[in-house]
């Protein structure tokens, strides 16, 4: 009976010890931050330079595209963080992949009151074909797709999302 007794003490002394080392230092938790986004809008202007009626031409095209990055929380305390869209493209002719940031956009999100962020990308190309010569050329960047990822006030990257699932990767790759 005496090591019951004993038992029950100890934990109710530890327990105490416990909850005095809780309220004296607030424990850090990590921000429960969710990162969606669609494209919204899009638009393409293609402008002829010049064409011949056999079929040559030289033509300039300029692309825009707008999404829309929603940073949401299910925290009880808002959740502030930047925001950044990586855009992701081809340079006409290469496989490479090319990453292009935009800057970081300062977010402050409730529960039940996400924030909502619209970022633009204008993207430029010429396409050239002369069909006297059997050549044409294009130049420019073609447009792949983007990523986004939201950071912390420590420079963690607490959320992530992508125009595919695929993309999303690039958002914890490039720096």
């Amino acid at each position: 009976m005496k090591n019951v007794f004993f038992a029950a003490a100890a934990l109710v002394l530890s327990l105490t010890s416990l909850r005095a080392q809780t309220t004296a230092e607030p424990v850090t938790v990590s921000p429960s931050i969710t990162l969606t986004g669609k494209t919204v809008g899009m638009s393409r202007d293609v402008t002829t330079t010049w064409q011949a009626p056999w079929g040559s031409f030289n033509k300039e095209a300029t692309s825009r595209r707008c999404l829309a990055i929603t940073m949401s929380t299910v925290a009880r305390a808002p959740q502030k963080a930047k925001v950044q869209v990586l855009f992701l493209f081809r340079n006409q002719g290469s496989k490479d992949l090319e990453i292009e940031s935009t800057d970081a956009k300062e977010a402050t999100a409730e529960n039940g009151k996400p924030a909502i962020l619209t970022v633009d990308v204008i993207t430029e190309d010429t396409y050239d074909k002369y069909i006297a010569l059997g050549a044409q050329a294009k130049t420019g960047q073609r447009y792949v797709g983007w990523a986004a990822r939201a950071i912390d006030a420590n420079g963690n990257i607490v959320g992530t999302c992508g125009s595919t699932t695929a993309y999303a990767k690039y958002a914890y790759e490039a720096r």
